[in-house]
C-alpha cells in the first residue's frame, strides 16, 4: 500500500480497474478474512469513496463486492 501512497489514482497500467482503488478493496476483504473487521472497513470504505470520485463504474463495483464481502465475513 505504500507504494501507492502518492501515485494518481487514475493509473490503470492496461486494466480495466484503478491501482489505487483496486489494492485497498481486496486488502479490505483480505483483513476481513482474517478478523481485521475494524480495518478492512476503513480501507475499504477509503476505496470506494475514491471510486466514486473518479466515477468508474468498474472501480465502484469492485470497490463494492470487495467490501460487501468483508461485512459478510464480519457478519
Amino acid at each position: 500500500m505504500a507504494s501507492l501512497q502518492g501515485k494518481p489514482v487514475g493509473a490503470r497500467h492496461g486494466e480495466a480497474s484503478l491501482y489505487g482503488i483496486y489494492s485497498p478493496s481486496w486488502l479490505a476483504r483480505c483483513l476481513g478474512a482474517v478478523g481485521g473487521f475494524t480495518d478492512g472497513a476503513r480501507l475499504g470504505e477509503e476505496a470506494l469513496a475514491l471510486a466514486e470520485n473518479a466515477d468508474s463504474a468498474y472501480s465502484i463495483a469492485s470497490a463494492s463486492l470487495q467490501l460487501g464481502q468483508m461485512y459478510l465475513m464480519r457478519g
